[in-house]
């Protein structure tokens, strides 16, 4: 049985068979992962991004070498560690 998460309206999920996971984001920047065969919540970020109620476009969740990288259909643009999901990013 899969878990809930709080996701709202998550993008096409991204599996990982490195970590049989599958990824998904959603459009305030909150990212999750699910355990492709049980459908367990691993982990779910907090929002990364400002989300007003015309940002309900495309979102996505790539995989770059071990990192994720997520868009926002407001422009937000970040990456984190799959392995490391609480994080913060480093300014540059």
């Amino acid at each position: 049985m899969a878990d809930p998460t709080s996701l709202e309206q998550p993008s096409e999920a991204t599996y990982d068979p490195r970590t049989r996971a599958v990824y998904l984001a959603s459009a305030s920047g909150r990212v999750g992962a699910l355990d492709a065969k049980k459908g367990t919540l691993l982990w779910e970020t907090l929002p990364r991004a400002e989300r007003n109620d015309t940002d309900w476009g495309a979102t996505s969740v790539r995989l770059v070498e071990g990192a994720l990288v997520a868009t926002t259909p407001g422009g937000t643009v970040f990456s984190l560690d799959p392995a490391h999901p609480e994080r913060k990013p480093h300014s540059g």
